[in-house]
C-alpha cells in the first residue's frame, strides 16, 4: 500500500509538471512562433545565396531570435501580436534589401554606406533590374500570412497574458547571458577575422549578428576614435622603402621598355585565345598577350571592384572596406607606380574602360 501511495504521488507530481510545461507553452505560443519564423528567415538568406548553413550559423541564428523575441514572453496579448509583426516585418525588409543588394552586388548592406545616398537613384535603378514576383512572394507571402493569423487568434484570444513574473524573468536571464556571455565573444571574433569578406561573416556568424556586428562598429568608427601614433606610421612607411632583395627570373628582363597597363570592366579570361565559327572573339588582346607576359595566375584579393581595383593597381595597397578612398583621402600623396615609373623614364600608357 505504502509503495502505491508513493507511486500516485510521483505520479500527480509528474501531471503536475506536464500541466505546468502546457500552460508555459499556452502562454508562449507567440514567442515561440516568432522564434520559427526569424530563424527560417535568417537561414533563407544563407540558403537563397548559396552561403553554407553549418551547426555554427543555426546556433547564432537561433541565439539572435530568442533575443528578438524576449519582449513577448509569456505575452498573448495585443502587445504581442503588434511586436511579432513588427520585428517581423522589419527584419524582413532588412533581409530582402540585403538579398537584393548582394544580387546586385555580391555584398550586404552595411551602415557605413550610409554616405552613398547620394548615389540612391541609380543604385535604385539598377535594383530595380533584381526585383521579381518571385523573389517578392518568397520574401513577403508569410509575412501576410502571419498578420492574418494574428488578427483571427486575437479576436479569440484577446487580452491573454500570464503574470507569472518569476518564470518571465528567469527566461530572460538565460537567453540574456547565452547572448552576452556565450556567443558575444565568438561573433566579434568572427567580425574581426573575417572583416575582409561580409559573405564569410554571414555564413558562420549569421545575418543577425552580422548587422549587430556592423553597427557598433560604425557607431564606434563615429563616437570612438583611436588615437594615430603618426611616429610609428612614419617609421613603417620607412621600413617599407628601403631595398628588398626581390630577383626573380623576371627582374630586368623589359628594362628600357615602355609599360601599357590596361583595365577592362567585367572581362573573362575564359574569352582569351576564344575564337566562335573560325572567329577569334578578341583578336587584338589575343596579339597583345603573344608580344608580352602572360600571368594567368592570378587571384582576387581587393575588398571592392571597379575603382578598387584601379587604387589596388596603382598604390600596391588595400582600399577602404567601404567609401572610396579617391573620395576620402582625395588631398593624400600616394607612392603610386606611375611616379616610379616617371622617375625610372619609363614610358607609360593607362586604359581604363
Amino acid at each position: 500500500m505504502k509503495d502505491l501511495a508513493i507511486y500516485k504521488e510521483k505520479g500527480i507530481r509528474w501531471e503536475g509538471i506536464i500541466e505546468k510545461v502546457k500552460e508555459l507553452a499556452k502562454n508562449n505560443i507567440i514567442f515561440f512562433l516568432g522564434m520559427c519564423l526569424l530563424v527560417y528567415k535568417g537561414l533563407l538568406i544563407n540558403y537563397l545565396l548559396n552561403l553554407s548553413i553549418g551547426v555554427d550559423v543555426v546556433c547564432y541564428t537561433v541565439a539572435a531570435a530568442l533575443l528578438l523575441m524576449v519582449p513577448v514572453i509569456n505575452h498573448k496579448d495585443k502587445f504581442a501580436y503588434i511586436y511579432l509583426n513588427s520585428i517581423y516585418a522589419i527584419v524582413t525588409l532588412v533581409l530582402y534589401a540585403d538579398f537584393l543588394y548582394y544580387s546586385y552586388s555580391t555584398n550586404f548592406l552595411s551602415f557605413y554606406q550610409i554616405e552613398n545616398v547620394k548615389y540612391a537613384k541609380e543604385i535604385g535603378n539598377g535594383l530595380l533590374y533584381v526585383i521579381n514576383i518571385k523573389s517578392i512572394l518568397l520574401f513577403w507571402i508569410d509575412n501576410l500570412c502571419v498578420a492574418i493569423l494574428s488578427i483571427l487568434a486575437y479576436k479569440k484570444w484577446k487580452n491573454s497574458y500570464s503574470a507569472n513574473k518569476i518564470a518571465k524573468s528567469i527566461v530572460i536571464l538565460i537567453i540574456v547571458l547565452l547572448n552576452v556571455g556565450i556567443v558575444k565573444d565568438n561573433i566579434n571574433y568572427i567580425y574581426q577575422d573575417k572583416g575582409y569578406n561580409k559573405s564569410l561573416i554571414v555564413q558562420d556568424a549569421s545575418i543577425y549578428y552580422y548587422h549587430y556586428e556592423d553597427a557598433k562598429d560604425y557607431l564606434s568608427s563615429l563616437f570612438v576614435k583611436e588615437p594615430i601614433d603618426e611616429e610609428r606610421l612614419a617609421n613603417a612607411y620607412e621600413e617599407n622603402q628601403k631595398e628588398k632583395e626581390t630577383t626573380t627570373i623576371y627582374t630586368g628582363a623589359v628594362q628600357d621598355s615602355n609599360v601599357i597597363i590596361l583595365q577592362l570592366e567585367s572581362l573573362n579570361e575564359f574569352v582569351i585565345g576564344k575564337t566562335v565559327n573560325g572567329k577569334e572573339i578578341t583578336p587584338n588582346l589575343n596579339r597583345f598577350f603573344s608580344e608580352n607576359i602572360y600571368c594567368t595566375d592570378m587571384y582576387n584579393q581587393g575588398l571592392g571592384t571597379t575603382a578598387d581595383s584601379e587604387f589596388e593597381m596603382e598604390n600596391s595597397m588595400y582600399p577602404l572596406e567601404n567609401g572610396y578612398v579617391f573620395q576620402k583621402y582625395y588631398d593624400n600623396t600616394w607612392s603610386d607606380i606611375y611616379t616610379t615609373l616617371r622617375n625610372e623614364r619609363i614610358l607609360y600608357l593607362f586604359y581604363a574602360s
